[in-house]
């Protein structure tokens, strides 16, 4: 795609050309203008596809050169390049026709391949809504038999009823619960999808809500599409990039890679634990994650194990917790703001990058194997280090005794058991690593308040309330699907 560079500094303008990967998404650099009126006269002579202005320039600000590219060169893309990081200046850019916006000072390391890449797939997918449009803008459900279209309002997270206090344009009647996914809209008053867009953009509903456009007649809902769902939700959600995505019936929802092959490899480049320390890792390693894109499933699987066991070290825990409460990180990007996070955590911890990758192992292990006795000799033999070095270190990284740490672990372990198995009590306690059931019911009932037995009581008090709640949620669901679909 051919891009056109305007900014009115000059270190600005060559620090984009020459140091952002254009080359990898297919990006190709043709020209550079310092206002809008030098680009003007340049796209004039010259063939432009993508054109990247800043907003603040003399002569000719971006503004004006954004309202006058759309009347002579309706089918550019527009980018918008600002160092304000707030949203609400760069929307009336946005409501000019650009397609997305760079804030300079983000524009750097791992965030402009992110950059780039989201750019480019914003066009493929534009584009793709260009080419299978016709003359005729589209119309909403009523207004025209050549098609229709209806969307499919996802809350990210997933959040209970209120949305119609937040789409106050919406009715109860049009609207019907699809499982855990979201809200599927029927009957709107939406003329055209660039409604809907402005919509979206209305009270920054894009920072809660993805909306899927689905077009033509809707004949089945599978779990399938509920998992392509989740894909794009995780892949595709930016909460500062408002944005619809289209639907096609006829075509194959992509759930994500479940290559074998692929999945072992992150999981042995991440669990070599370089990463914690290793900028260079880390961002290759995410890069892999975003060529292949995993199923979301295949990701948490595969970094499941260490956070749960890193949830014991001090720090990590608070890092952790919003993902126990939602299931899981929103979107790519909230995962990688919490490793981020993670790893600034690991990495002020004052022992040597080495030592620390020895207590992350050593604290993996001990998660996974927590039926065996594991004494702390054993656990420092196996990573390499001498009993007592090993008792300093790993209090210096996770901020605990390690008999303070295995105890945690096990009670954590036996709190799962207890709530999601009917084990008896004596197996629970051996499957936790405690040799005696009354060593264990004491301990327990020491760090939870109750006895194991009292435990497990509330837990099923707990999950019979919760399953008769989905059940009847899932009763008023089926109904009206089938109602809706199949109108």
């Amino acid at each position: 795609m051919r891009t056109l560079i305007v900014d009115d500094e000059h270190f600005v303008r060559k620090g984009l050309m020459f140091t952002l990967p254009w080359e990898s998404f297919q990006f190709k650099i043709v020209g550079e203008a310092d206002n809008g009126q030098s680009a003007l006269a340049f796209m004039r002579a010259h063939e432009v596809d993508v054109l990247i202005t800043d907003l603040t320039m003399p002569i000719m600000n971006g503004f004006e050169l954004m309202k006058q590219v759309r009347e002579e060169f309706p089918y550019v893309w527009i980018v918008v390049l600002t160092c304000h990081q707030d949203f609400a200046y760069a929307q009336e850019a946005l409501q000019l026709g650009a397609i997305d916006y760079l804030v300079k000072t983000q524009i750097e390391g791992q965030h402009s391949y992110e950059t780039l890449q989201r750019i480019s797939r914003r066009i493929t997918h534009e584009g793709s809504l260009r080419h299978s449009s016709s003359a005729e803008p589209f119309q909403g459900v009523n207004a025209t038999e050549c098609e229709r279209w209806d969307f499919l309002l996802i809350p990210v997270p997933p959040e209970p009823m209120a949305i119609v206090e937040v789409w106050g344009e919406l009715q109860h009647e049009d609207m019907t619960r699809v499982g855990e996914v979201g809200w599927f809209i029927r009957n709107h008053r939406y003329r055209s999808r660039s409604e809907l867009l402005d919509a979206l953009l209305e009270q920054e509903r894009y920072k809660r809500y993805l909306i899927i456009v689905i077009s033509g007649e809707s004949t089945s809902w599978t779990r399938g599409f509920e998992r392509y769902v989740e894909h794009l939700v995780f892949y595709e959600f930016h909460p500062d990039q408002p944005v619809l995505f289209e639907y096609a019936q006829s075509g194959q929802a992509s759930e994500g890679s479940s290559d074998s092959a692929i999945a072992e490899e992150l999981r042995s480049q991440w669990l070599t634990f370089r990463w914690i320390y290793g900028d260079h890792v880390f961002h290759e390693w995410m890069r892999t994650v975003q060529r292949v894109r995993p199923a979301k499933s295949a990701l948490m699987t595969i970094m499941g194990d260490t956070l749960f066991a890193w949830e014991f070290i001090e720090g990590v825990r608070e890092m952790l917790e919003p993902w126990r409460v939602t299931g899981g990180p929103r979107c790519l990007r909230d995962l990688v703001s919490m490793l981020q996070s993670i790893r600034g955590i690991l990495r002020s911890r004052p022992v040597t990058e080495e030592v620390a990758i020895c207590i992350c192992k050593a604290v993996r292990h001990m998660s996974e194997s927590l039926h065996e006795p594991l004494g702390l000799e054993e656990v420092a033999q196996r990573v390499g280090l001498s009993r007592g070095y090993f008792s300093q270190c790993i209090r210096q990284v996770t901020g605990k005794s390690y008999h303070d740490m295995i105890i945690e672990m096990r009670i954590a372990h036996a709190s799962r058991l207890l709530a999601e198995t009917n084990a008896l009590i004596y197996q629970v306690a051996e499957q936790s690593g405690f040799r005696d059931e009354k060593y264990f019911s004491k301990v327990f009932k020491h760090y939870t308040g109750r006895l194991p037995t009292e435990f497990r009581n509330v837990c099923n008090i707990q999950s019979r309330n919760s399953q008769g709640r989905k059940s009847q949620d899932e009763g008023g669901i089926s109904a009206g699907m089938n109602e809706t679909l199949n109108s």
